[in-house]
């Protein structure tokens, strides 16, 4: 589907950072969550 590519490219260059990261919630959708180290 064309929102499963968008997320995995998201993720792809959201995981570079290492701060940021994309969840799937079951039976919502999506959501951002901000990494604290």
């Amino acid at each position: 589907r064309t929102i499963d590519m968008h997320i995995n490219r998201l993720r792809h260059k959201l995981n570079s950072s290492g701060t940021w990261k994309i969840k799937t919630v079951y039976g919502k959708g999506y959501k951002f969550e901000v990494l604290l180290i």
